[in-house]
């Protein structure tokens, strides 16, 4: 058996325990935001995809642009042995649920931007429980923000194996449909 390693305490919350804290960890618009902000965010989704059910091995489908929300939801998930499924912004409704159904995705946290694209295909999923909307609210969604304000700021990482599958990447599909890259936490 491998020594235990997780990647988001690799790349969140290895920065906090060597003292890195207070330096920026992202620049997004207007705003620097530390590594411990970012490790209490990350927390925070991890928090409340555990507090949904969400297990170990089982997907969480992201469509978000490149944002804090993002780096939150991709290592929340990966922290707690779930795998994240980043996935394009650019794709049509049909593009979704094909990727939702691959994943087989328990959780889709997805921007408001782009749900107009998701939401038609939503209530034929047979395998997603919850959806967790950033940006303007939804009618009979999870806010991502009230989301996260109830949650602790404060988790373990699950104690995950270096060989343990951490998120997908998709192919670009050019022979066919996308298909899933596997990519483990000691990628």
């Amino acid at each position: 058996m491998a020594d235990p390693f997780n990647l988001a305490d690799h790349f969140v919350h290895r920065h906090i325990r060597e003292g890195r804290g207070a330096k920026v960890a992202i620049r997004y618009e207007d705003q620097a935001i530390s590594y411990a902000q970012i490790a209490e965010r990350v927390n925070r989704a991890a928090n409340g995809l555990r507090g949904l059910g969400v297990e170990p091995r089982q997907r969480v489908l992201l469509v978000l642009p490149d944002s804090p929300e993002f780096v939150a939801a991709y290592f929340g998930a990966i922290q707690i042995g779930a795998v994240a499924v980043p996935t394009s912004t650019a794709l049509r409704s049909a593009d979704y649920a094909y990727l939702l159904d691959e994943s087989e995705a328990a959780a889709l946290v997805v921007h408001s931007d782009l749900y107009a694209q998701i939401e038609p295909i939503l209530s034929e999923r047979r395998f997603l429980r919850h959806v967790i909307v950033c940006g303007e609210r939804r009618a009979d969604r999870l806010h991502w923000n009230d989301w996260l304000d109830g949650q602790s700021d404060a988790l373990a990482p699950e104690s995950t194996e270096p060989d343990d599958i951490a998120f997908w990447l998709w192919t670009s599909g050019s022979t066919g449909m996308p298909k899933a890259a596997v990519h483990r936490h000691r990628d």
